[in-house]
């Protein structure tokens, strides 16, 4: 059994980063996810409610969406959506820091650094350096993902996406759109990325490029190959 860390900004990032994967490689598995702030500023919220109950809102969408994932456990940091800017790296690091000393992950999954979200690559960031290689470090494999709605930089924010590792979501991908449907305030109308369709069309894409129905794109950051104990 594998013990998985998901490390995101906002609520629904885990689903269109990696929610394909999680269910198709980690079914049986410890996952865990961290979220380091609520998204109650999002595009779409009702900004007539209050902060605290659209935040409320977005977890109990996060719960209901890790109940369709198999994801064991949802850690909410609660930090400033859209501000995380304004909290200095080290602070969200020993935040997320007691997490991960209680989880012991084996496997991390976090945002790419080419993403148009400045939150995002915070996240992105805390991830990188909170799962560094020092001695004793049990992680043996970090991936990065895109969030489809926030790679509109094609590039020339920084850098592109650029994925090394494919997974087949084949079989998954329904589980995946079914977890992001109970995100009810976050889908668009197509051709938006956030709407199902897209979606559909999207992993249809990622798998055109590896040769099966439905893929989600990763990049590969380290892979540690430790040999047997003599």
């Amino acid at each position: 059994m594998k013990r998985v860390l998901v490390l995101v900004a906002h609520p629904d990032d885990e689903v269109l980063g990696c929610g394909g994967t999680l269910a198709a490689l980690h079914a049986g598995d410890e996952i865990t996810v961290v979220m380091l702030a609520d998204g109650e500023t999002s595009d779409n919220a009702d900004l007539s409610l209050p902060p605290r109950q659209l935040a409320e809102a977005r977890r109990a969408m996060a719960r209901a969406a890790a109940n369709i994932l198999g994801i064991k456990e949802v850690v909410f940091l609660g930090l400033p959506d859209q501000r995380l800017d304004q909290t200095p790296l080290l602070e969200i690091i020993r935040l997320a820091q007691p997490v991960a000393e209680r989880v012991r992950p084996t496997v991390v999954y976090t945002h790419s650094q080419a993403d148009l979200n400045l939150d995002h690559r915070i996240a992105g960031q805390a991830a990188l350096t909170l799962f560094r290689p020092v001695p004793g470090s049990l992680v043996e494999e970090i991936y990065a993902f895109e969030v489809p709605s926030s790679s509109w930089g094609f590039g020339q924010f920084g850098r592109a996406f650029t994925p090394t590792v494919f997974v087949d979501i084949s079989t998954t991908l329904e589980l995946k759109l079914k977890a992001f449907a109970a995100y009810e305030s976050e889908l668009r109308p197509p051709p938006h990325p956030r709407s199902v369709e897209m979606l559909r069309a999207t992993s249809a894409h990622w798998g055109g490029v590896c040769g099966v129905s439905a893929a989600e794109p990763l990049e590969l950051v380290r892979v540690i190959r430790r040999g047997l104990n003599p």
